[in-house]
């Protein structure tokens, strides 16, 4: 940037900022920053900036290096919004945090991911967008709810709210009993044990390649739900002694893409936290649909 203000036309950079040793420029970076500062640098480029963030994850997949959360840009967290101060300032004036569009790059729109952090104001917001306009009192009620599921998953999805308001009894979905993993050979063996919904017992077992293969297969036997894996991560949340590792997945169901995470001083079971935490998403999403179709011929017929 320094260069352009003193006068280069030219400039060397990659998509994702990818390059040996400490990395090129991020092409992303210098595109945006030119065209949201244009009236400073009064220059722009030929690109065609809606194309960023699709270019971006097909890199991604071809070499098989993701970009961290926080990455400017093309980043998840990017336009993502989870603290409450936050959450109320992009209600009151998205120019509050935002200072480009999130089409402009490619995104679809802001996130306001609805966790731990959130707010009132966030939580009400959402609810109204999904159709529930409650009073003070209600809301009251929803909200702490509402903390209570954010202290079994890190997200709140819509279809978790929508369980909410219907008072559903199975909003916990399934819990990690106990598990036991063995890796002899040139197969992993795995033995989970879940809590169901309804409280019951459920074991499976599995094998795979690895002892997380083997662990998501047991996963998916005892819950019948099928995920496809896109990506897997583990890594240190702290330092020491008390340090925690923290499982983050992208997994695919019915084309659809989601996102889970898991947190534990067991690697293996963060992993499974992660599993079931998209799991039990989808199930809550599709108890809420079976309601849904299930009242559906009676508003019909009043």
């Amino acid at each position: 940037l320094a260069a352009i203000e003193g006068g280069a036309r030219q400039v060397e950079c990659t998509i994702n900022g990818i390059g040996e040793r400490a990395g090129n420029c991020s092409l992303e970076e210098i595109a945006m920053v030119l065209k949201v500062r244009q009236a400073f640098y009064e220059q722009d480029t030929a690109i065609d900036t809606p194309r960023i963030v699709g270019t971006s994850q097909l890199l991604q997949r071809l070499v098989g290096m993701p970009v961290q959360r926080n990455k400017a840009i093309v980043g998840a967290n990017a336009f993502a919004h989870e603290s409450g101060i936050h959450q109320h300032g992009m209600l009151r004036h998205r120019g509050t945090y935002e200072i480009m569009r999130p089409e402009d790059v490619g995104w679809e729109d802001s996130q306001m991911v609805l966790g731990r952090h959130s707010g009132r104001a966030a939580v009400e917001a959402r609810l109204r967008a999904l159709g529930f306009w409650l009073e003070e009192d209600e809301l009251k009620l929803v909200f702490e709810q509402f903390k209570g599921l954010c202290e079994q998953q890190r997200v709140v999805t819509d279809a978790d709210l929508q369980t909410l308001m219907q008072g559903g009894s199975n909003a916990q979905g399934y819990r990690l009993a106990s598990m036991t993993i063995s890796d002899v050979g040139s197969r992993a063996n795995a033995l989970v044990e879940l809590s169901d919904p309804d409280g019951n017992r459920v074991a499976e077992t599995a094998q795979g390649d690895g002892p997380v293969d083997a662990l998501f297969g047991a996963l998916s036997a005892a819950t019948g739900v099928q995920l496809m894996l896109d990506s897997y991560h583990v890594h240190s949340v702290g330092i020491g002694a008390d340090a925690r590792g923290e499982a983050n997945l992208s997994v695919r169901h019915e084309g659809v893409e989601y996102d889970g995470t898991g947190t534990s001083k067991d690697i293996i079971e963060a992993s499974a936290l992660a599993w079931l935490d998209v799991a039990n998403r989808l199930l809550r999403q599709r108890q809420a649909n079976a309601g849904v179709s299930a009242e559906a011929p009676a508003t019909a017929t009043a």
